[in-house]
């Protein structure tokens, strides 16, 4: 049975379920709304944690030292009920460990933290991925958090865009009709003022998967009004998507770490191209934050 948990500072308002570590609302003092609320119709999730891969693995699995293991789509974190270890007001720890039900997914000894923190207008994300085995661990990790958009009833989805810095040029990463990569990649093309200006159909052929990043970003309107700011320093990757072919009220924009799984393979864990490799004893960390904008 999950549990739900609140951390505020004066400027925000955070709940958390124990299920996934998944953040289920970010709101303003005045109680207005950032974080998509799930509609099955849709999305039914809000802001998951991916862990220990991200999206697909070709016919549902990889191999591992000759063994074949089979994981669902963003793996088992979101599945699992967490631990909350500390609590504050504006702080609090979830944590979760490998078990025998996690080893027939993913063959590797590890502790996984993620710790929330609100200061001011900024929500903290901390993942801390710990090796406690005696050989290498290879993982992914991402957060997947859904934007409200629009925010207000007088508003349409197209009335936002997404503004990257002006002097950064990134990369797309193409992906096939099932959603694996084909291995090739092409300059991302929007505008030389850096706006992304979102419609429905940006979406029709599934997320927008970029690389060469500013790890920083903003959702805002289209007159420049900021809504919210993001800075992830610590990945490689940044997914864009809603649902496919549908014109849902939302928008998510996602840090990761590592990508889905090359079409036509089943990935070897050990040779994957961009997993994260720990080594054995050693912690992983990666930290970045959602600012709302007032």
């Amino acid at each position: 049975m999950s549990d739900l948990y609140q951390i505020k500072s004066e400027h925000l308002q955070v709940e958390i379920s124990s299920l996934g570590a998944q953040v289920m609302s970010i709101k303003d003092k005045e109680g207005l709304e950032y974080l998509w609320q799930g509609d099955p119709q849709f999305w039914a999730e809000r802001f998951l944690v991916l862990f220990p891969y991200v999206a697909r693995m070709s016919e549902g699995g990889y191999t591992y030292k000759g063994k074949t293991y089979h994981m669902d789509l963003h793996g088992f974190a979101k599945d699992t009920i967490f631990q909350v270890i500390k609590q504050e007001e504006n702080k609090i720890v979830f944590f979760m460990e490998d078990s025998p039900v996690t080893r027939t997914q993913f063959p590797f000894e590890f502790g996984f933290e993620i710790t929330y923190e609100v200061l001011e207008a900024k929500l903290w994300i901390t993942y801390q991925v710990q090796n406690r085995g005696m050989e290498k661990m290879y993982f992914g990790i991402g957060g997947h958090p859904g934007f409200r958009v629009p925010l207000h009833d007088d508003e349409k989805f197209t009335d936002y865009m997404i503004q990257f810095p002006l002097d950064k040029s990134m990369t797309q990463i193409e992906l096939n009709e099932e959603h694996f990569r084909t291995g090739k990649t092409f300059p991302y093309d929007f505008p030389a003022n850096g706006q992304l200006h979102l419609t429905h159909e940006l979406f029709d052929d599934d997320a927008i998967n970029l690389t060469d990043l500013s790890h920083k970003l903003s959702l805002s309107l289209k007159n420049g009004k900021e809504i919210i700011r993001m800075e992830f320093p610590d990945v490689d990757y940044l997914g864009i998507w809603h649902t496919q072919r549908k014109k849902p009220n939302f928008v998510c924009i996602e840090p990761l770490a590592s990508l889905p799984s090359r079409c036509d393979r089943i990935e070897d864990f050990s040779t994957h191209d961009n997993l994260i490799g720990l080594e054995q004893q050693e912690t992983y960390l990666n930290r970045w934050n959602i600012e709302v904008v007032k």
